[in-house]
């Protein structure tokens, strides 16, 4: 019988060790930290998404361990164009479901490695580990096409929704911490709505023109 307890106790740690490996080591080490009405505090409610200030721990724990490995890191700072129109036309019930919507098919373009939180309202950003800004550009890619194709029968048959997203990476010139790097997607961000919104933007030095 103690013997068969010790078995149960190993396979217990050995199915949380290989569901641990499918998510990044900044992510492993903040839930491991967590409990579970700790873990609640960090999680978006509506898009059950991490929140801004998580999203934000876990960018800085990912950028230390870019500096400490020379690993790539990417971000993308994401927003939902002319969402304010959605929520003016439809309600903010409407809107609630189509942000859901949007955080559903965010997340499942993502790697399992990679993190995403909510921003703000309708802004979202995204941590890829071990990408350069070339793979994070062909993903924002994927993710504007994904979107794009998003249907809320719910809410009007012919809404459409469309994505702006700015890009920045760790070879970026003059960066110097994980916040001029978010700072520098941002610029991205907002260069992508001025030229039309719709498009990726990659921003490749904190230099006033890339």
């Amino acid at each position: 019988e103690d013997d068969l307890s010790a078995l149960a106790d190993i396979a217990s740690w050995a199915q949380t060790e290989l569901n641990l490996t499918q998510i990044s080591d900044a992510q492993v080490q903040l839930i491991s930290e967590l409990d579970e009405a700790y873990q609640q505090a960090r999680i978006d409610s509506l898009t059950r998404l991490w929140n801004q200030g998580t999203i934000k721990q876990i960018l800085h724990r990912a950028f230390q361990r870019h500096l400490l490995n020379l690993t790539p890191l990417s971000v993308l700072m994401i927003d939902a164009d002319h969402f304010k129109k959605v929520n003016d036309t439809y309600g903010h019930a409407a809107g609630d479901k189509v942000l859901q919507s949007i955080s559903s098919a965010l997340r499942q373009a993502l790697r399992p490695q990679d993190a995403i939180g909510r921003y703000g309202g309708e802004e979202f950003l995204i941590i890829l580990d071990d990408c350069e800004p070339r793979q994070a550009a062909e993903l924002a890619k994927r993710i504007l096409s994904r979107v794009r194709n998003l249907r809320f029968p719910d809410v009007a048959p012919d809404l459409k929704i469309t994505l702006s997203i700015g890009i920045a990476g760790s070879s970026a010139r003059g960066l110097e911490s994980e916040t001029d790097l978010m700072d520098l997607a941002d610029r991205a961000l907002y260069r992508a709505k001025n030229n039309g919104r719709d498009q990726i933007c990659l921003r490749h030095s904190t230099e006033a023109q890339d």
